[in-house]
């Protein structure tokens, strides 16, 4: 019986190794290719900045050209909204110390 959970876990440790072994990367894409990749998070902004933690989207688009030359361009956005309004005084400020006062 012994015997036979040795041999088992060998086969074992054979078979993971096989599956998590990596192959030779060979799936390189030749020619004209297209990329499209959607994203999304969330922002999550400093105490002393001024702005609103808020969700973000976007995306990505790249063209291939042949298996080393392509153009990649992304896009995303997220709302500007600060804790004052649109876009007034993104950085808080701290008062200014100054001697004597």
């Amino acid at each position: 019986m012994r015997s036979f959970k040795a041999r088992f876990a060998a086969l074992l440790l054979v078979a993971i190794s096989c599956v998590s072994v990596a192959p030779a990367a060979k799936a390189e894409v030749g020619g004209f290719h297209l990329n499209i990749t959607p994203y999304g998070g969330f922002a999550t902004w400093d105490q002393e900045t001024n702005v609103q933690d808020k969700f973000l989207y976007g995306g990505r688009l790249g063209l291939g050209f042949g298996r080393y030359i392509g153009v990649e361009g992304t896009w995303g956005q997220t709302n500007s909204k600060t804790h004052d309004g649109f876009g007034a005084q993104p950085y808080v400020s701290a008062p200014s110390a100054t001697p004597g006062q």
